[in-house]
């Protein structure tokens, strides 16, 4: 019984001081709190009523110009509260193919069209085309093989000179300046009166052509030969026709060109 008594004892005096220790915390503590200054009343008053009136001169408010009714009600429809309008159905036209453009080819320029084929001769057994500029009246014969602004002359007829450039034909026909007389009317060297010295020497017969005897700054037609070569041949020429002259004119040449230049005295 002894023991358990004073075992007691001694936990009742711990508890007696801790409770001593806090209520002397709290009491210094109120103490400290109270130590401190506090404001006093009459500042705080002029400190509120300072805040009152700069609050109430920054929160003056005007009265605002309110705008006409018509400004709201202009843009209200009449049947607000109806039905909304139909919404149109959008027309779909169906897009056609588009073709893109032909090619355009590049025009091909002719070099040959300024010249003409106006004449054909015979030559060692080979033809040969005259060609001339239309332009510049300068004319030169071809043959097979010949060269002209980079053509290739392939073939000679009567009819027309073919010439390959570029691995292309070029055809130029022959032209033939005449004057076709209709079958009711006579030619005119057949209706023209003769006038004196017509057919004498160095006059030439109507009708003829260049070359032949009459042509003027030429004796007799013919230059360079013999005077009575010249009279014998305009008394053969006196009874030709303009034909028969111009066939003449070729086998002369001809033969003039056969012979390297050389003329012969006798067509015959």
């Amino acid at each position: 019984m002894k023991k358990r008594s004073v075992r007691r004892t001694v936990t009742t005096g711990r508890g007696r001081w801790g409770a001593i220790i806090a209520l002397g915390c709290a009491i210094a503590l109120t103490a400290a709190l109270l130590a401190q200054p506090r404001p006093s009343a009459r500042n705080t008053t002029g400190k509120r009523d300072a805040s009152r009136k700069n609050s109430a001169g920054q929160t003056e408010v005007k009265a605002a110009q309110r705008k006409p009714l018509s400004y709201y009600t202009a843009g209200v429809r009449a049947d607000i509260f109806g039905s909304p309008p139909a919404v149109p159905t959008p027309v779909i036209t169906p897009s056609l193919p588009t073709t893109p453009p032909a090619p355009v080819e590049p025009a091909v320029i002719d070099p040959f069209v300024d010249y003409a084929y106006t004449g054909t001769i015979v030559m060692g057994g080979q033809p040969m085309a005259l060609v001339e500029n239309s332009k510049t009246k300068e004319g030169t014969y071809l043959k097979v093989g010949d060269q002209l602004l980079g053509g290739t002359v392939t073939e000679v007829t009567e009819r027309g000179v073919t010439l390959t450039i570029a691995g292309r034909p070029r055809t130029l026909s022959k032209t033939e300046d005449f004057s076709l007389t209709p079958l009711d009317k006579d030619a005119a060297y057949l209706t023209q009166q003769p006038q004196q010295g017509q057919f004498g020497p160095g006059a030439g017969r109507p009708g003829g052509t260049p070359g032949m005897p009459g042509m003027s700054g030429a004796p007799g037609g013919f230059p360079g030969m013999p005077a009575d070569f010249q009279s014998r041949m305009q008394q053969r020429f006196q009874g030709m026709s303009p034909e028969q002259m111009q066939d003449m004119r070729n086998r002369w040449m001809n033969r003039s060109f056969e012979r390297g230049g050389e003329r012969r005295r006798r067509f015959f």
